[in-house]
């Protein structure tokens, strides 16, 4: 039991760490924000449910839930079933705010802004399949690993980011270089798939990869030494 505990622990950290990325650390936050805003509002949630209501395909994808997930910020599960829980309904998210913006609703209408930006949703795709990935320390460390070094599978979860993208009508970008930039990733790239690739997606997976060897491979001899402890 100690042991399944200090891995969880461990684990939950290697994902905390990872989500820090100024690049992620920014979309988590805003659907951070997002969800605390339909939260505490009766407003937004009576809309947001009203949208759910009319939605069978996101309904189905929710299953029983009828309300967006808070993140808690030190359980890795907690944060995995959060953004799973706001991607099966960004489109029901989308709706409502659309709604409410047009209600005059000002903080609705930042969110909008923000979630249908082409960064906050090629961020929010890799990052939810990494994070529910991180179940496994070995097999994990192992997987993300190949999955560095194929191309493949960044290529389908740029093309999910595509296909959320288009029905919005945004259009694939990356931010503009300058030879001298201080508070933005300047990554050199020909493409918007080899930008996000090389400033979000391959940072954040060497950051995951590392943390989970330094935290929960190396160590784990000394963990599973734990086991023959008498108990008392």
């Amino acid at each position: 039991m100690l042991f399944i505990s200090i891995v969880d622990l461990m684990l939950s950290l290697c994902i905390v760490h990872a989500s820090k990325l100024p690049l992620v650390r920014n979309i988590m936050d805003t659907m951070q924000e997002a969800t605390l805003a339909f939260k505490f509002s009766a407003k937004r949630l009576f809309v947001f449910k009203e949208q759910l209501g009319d939605n069978p395909v996101a309904r189905e994808e929710m299953g029983r839930r009828s309300k967006l997930k808070v993140l808690c910020e030190t359980r890795w599960a907690s944060r995995a079933d959060c953004q799973a829980v706001f991607f099966d309904a960004f489109k029901v998210i989308v709706d409502t705010l659309d709604q409410l913006s047009e209600e005059g609703d000002s903080k609705a209408r930042a969110f909008y802004a923000s979630i249908l930006k082409w960064d906050c949703i090629i961020t929010l795709s890799p990052d939810l399949e990494l994070i529910q990935a991180s179940e496994e320390a070995k097999t994990c460390f192992s997987v993300l690993n190949a999955e560095r070094n194929d191309d493949a599978v960044w290529e389908a979860l740029m093309e999910k980011a595509i296909e959320i993208a288009s029905d919005y009508g945004i259009d694939p970008s990356s931010p503009r270089t300058a030879g001298r930039q201080q508070h933005h990733n300047n990554v050199p790239a020909d493409t918007p798939s080899a930008y996000w690739k090389r400033a979000m997606y391959l940072p954040f997976l060497d950051h995951l990869v590392t943390e989970i060897n330094e935290k929960l491979v190396v160590p784990q001899p000394g963990f599973e030494a734990q086991l023959l402890i008498p108990g008392k």
